[in-house]
């Protein structure tokens, strides 16, 4: 006999009869899932839910960030939001939601994967903000998260991380104040 789901958020569901919360989540056409708590507390599976989804997507890629590349510095930028996190200034959901948001530009935007930081010029934000606009307007393109096209609001998602990431690599001293500047006065948000 099959045992009853019960839905208690996206992507998370408890079995009836028994203690605890379960997740499932469907990364490239493989469905994971994992049993999150042993007791039925929401709330905790839900914030278990997105550490587990983010590690379960970077644990899956098949080759590395090559060093230099704006991907490469991510994980290293998340860590630093990790202060504020303990100092609650900011709560660990928003964190792994930024996790996955720069996976979702990445799947729009494949140069971030593999262009070198060096190589960055304004420029090339201009045509990554056409093409994704054109996108956010083109009905028929899918949003590699949701099975519905993309909006002029997600496309503000995917560009709110870069700019985040720009001027954390502009205080590490990776780019120079006057390229981040140049480069941020490229990113425009769409109304």
């Amino acid at each position: 006999k099959k045992q009853e789901r019960i839905r208690v958020g996206r992507g998370l569901f408890r079995i009836q009869g028994q203690e605890g919360i379960h997740g499932k989540v469907k990364i490239n056409g493989q469905t994971y899932g994992k049993k999150l708590t042993d007791v039925n507390d929401a709330k905790k599976a839900m914030e278990e839910y997105g550490k587990w989804v983010v590690g379960k997507r970077e644990s899956l890629k098949s080759a590395a960030a090559k060093k230099g590349t704006l991907k490469s510095y991510v994980p290293a930028y998340v860590e630093s939001r990790a202060e504020e996190v303990d100092l609650g200034e900011l709560k660990q959901d928003t964190v792994d939601k930024l996790a996955i948001q720069f996976w979702q530009l990445e799947c729009h935007w494949p140069a971030f994967a593999t262009l070198d930081v060096s190589d960055l010029e304004p420029p090339i934000l201009v045509n990554l903000r056409k093409h994704l606009l054109h996108n956010a307007c083109n009905r028929s393109i899918k949003d590699p998260q949701k099975s519905r096209g993309l909006t002029k609001s997600t496309y503000n998602t995917y560009i709110i991380p870069l700019a985040l990431l720009l001027k954390y690599l502009k205080g590490r001293k990776i780019i120079s104040i006057e390229r981040y500047f140049a480069l941020k006065e490229e990113i425009k948000y769409a109304k």
